[in-house]
């Protein structure tokens, strides 16, 4: 399909003024508009879509502030709250180890393909992501960034950081190249970074690996003895871990349990420096949060409260509310920023329960809505992307409507 028949929506490729209502092609009357385009129709109106996107500027929050646009370095601050401690310090470890090893040329060739297929496009998107302009919102738009950093998370477990560490104490001098270092626990590594294993001579002067005298002794009897090799087996193997091994496993250990203390809500992770998914709401917002998914625990709620009536919805799922429920579709009301909530509290004549999304606590710019809120304390909360508050008619509100 040649490309001036395209109608496009972006003013990027639909040309000034183009829209979804009036779509253009800046290339119509052009020499460009007569090239075939290489690629499916619908995968050039996507990009055409998504810059449209752009170009419009939508609402973005961090850090407790909406803005219209994006900051540059929101990805970077999401992936600092929405990844585990210790996956974040392996990574940096096995970066600062990947980097000295190439500078002291102890770094295969392998290992040094595998970082670059894999860390250059990462980052290439990621800084494309990064710098669109037009708004941040999901985390999940930088998921390209793991792979690289578990790859570089693993080096921690490789001989190459107990070697860098080695020469680092030895004063830093280079490996020539073929030339081996010291021997580390029946592994040696060369100047490439490759393991060579251990050799033994026997009497006859033949050599044979340890693996193969390992196998040479496994048991061959029954239950117990095969039990008691294993536990040997096991036994040997703890016994043979090197430091850094053993600070691998603690970091993978504790990023396990950093992200199973969330189950099954992991979509709302934040690690506990950024102060845990009970306090993401003031620092993100959209589908870092929640993107509709804890809707079953709200209606799981519902049914275990049947005392907790009148109720009022702010969900923000596509405007809907209690009807999801088939409930009445009340909403609490929208007061002004630095509002006291005891002006709601004047709005209701009796006991109210309010369940409200942790996405709506903070207004926008020049709007109102239930940042009041904030000067209580829910009741209860739902996974961590609900909150429910119990609303309280002031006294002499009680009064005027009595009489």
């Amino acid at each position: 399909m040649r490309l001036h028949r395209f109608e496009f929506s972006s003013q990027m490729l639909g040309g000034e003024g183009a829209s979804i209502q009036r779509p253009g092609n800046r290339f119509e009357d052009t020499w460009l508009g007569q090239v075939p385009v290489p690629v499916p129709r619908n995968y050039l109106l996507g990009i055409d879509y998504l810059r449209m996107e752009v170009e419009q500027k939508y609402w973005s929050f961090l850090n407790g502030e909406w803005k219209k646009g994006s900051w540059p370095h929101y990805y970077v601050m999401t992936t600092l709250y929405k990844t585990p401690e210790p996956t974040l310090i392996a990574a940096g470890l096995g970066f600062v180890v990947f980097l000295i090893g190439c500078w002291r040329r102890m770094v295969s060739p392998e290992l040094f393909s595998m970082v670059v297929l894999l860390a250059v496009p990462a980052a290439a998107c990621f800084a494309a992501v990064s710098l669109q302009g037009g708004f941040n919102h999901h985390h999940r738009y930088v998921l390209m960034i793991y792979p690289p950093m578990f790859l570089f998370a693993a080096l921690v477990a490789h001989p190459l950081t107990r070697e860098v560490w080695r020469r680092r104490e030895a004063g830093g001098r280079r490996l020539e190249e073929g030339e081996e270092c010291r021997e580390l626990g029946g592994a040696s590594v060369t100047a490439d970074g490759g393991e060579q294993e251990e050799t033994e001579r026997t009497e006859g002067g033949m050599g044979e690996t340890q693996r193969a005298r390992r196998a040479q002794r496994r048991p061959r009897g029954g239950i117990e003895e095969l039990s008691k090799g294993w536990l040997t087996g096991v036994g040997g193997w703890v016994r043979g871990l090197h430091w850094n091994e053993w600070l691998a496993i603690v970091l993978v250990t504790l990023s396990a349990a950093s992200s199973l203390r969330v189950h099954p809500y992991y979509t709302s992770y934040f690690n506990t420096l950024s102060g845990g998914p009970e306090n993401g709401w003031r620092l993100l917002n959209h589908s870092n949060i929640d993107w509709g998914q804890d809707m079953l625990e709200v209606d799981e709620w519902i049914k275990e409260h049947p005392e907790c009536r009148p109720l009022r919805f702010e969900l923000d799922y596509w405007n809907f509310g209690g009807e999801l429920f088939g409930l009445e579709p009340r909403r609490p009301p929208h007061l002004p920023s630095g509002a006291s909530v005891d002006l709601a509290r004047r709005m209701v004549d009796q006991t109210e329960w309010w369940i409200i999304s942790v996405k709506t606590l903070y207004n926008k710019p020049g709007q109102s809505g239930l940042e009041y809120l904030q000067q209580l304390e829910p009741v209860d909360r739902i996974a961590y992307a609900y909150h429910v508050y119990r609303i309280d008619p002031l006294p002499e509100a009680s009064v005027e409507v009595s009489e």
